[in-house]
């Protein structure tokens, strides 16, 4: 019931106005989506990295002489 009568004020365009004026002035968001970008660009980076870096750790022969220090290079 509460949630039809915030839905039914948010859709009002008055009530928008008044938000607005409210407000002073409109919110730019091109910045924050231009960040959120390059955060999302970096975190996919990140998780390449790790999962790239697994493979190798799971690929490392246990037998071999230098799998210490190899692991720990990792």
């Amino acid at each position: 019931m509460v949630a039809d009568i915030i839905s039914a004020m948010v859709n009002d365009p008055q009530f928008a106005d008044a938000i607005k004026e409210k407000i002073g002035s409109s919110i730019d968001t091109t910045g924050m989506e231009k960040q959120l970008e390059v955060l999302q660009a970096q975190l996919r980076q990140a998780l390449g990295t790790k999962a790239r870096l697994e493979r190798q750790m799971d690929t490392l022969d246990i037998t071999d002489p230098y799998y210490d220090w190899k692991i720990l290079d990792l």
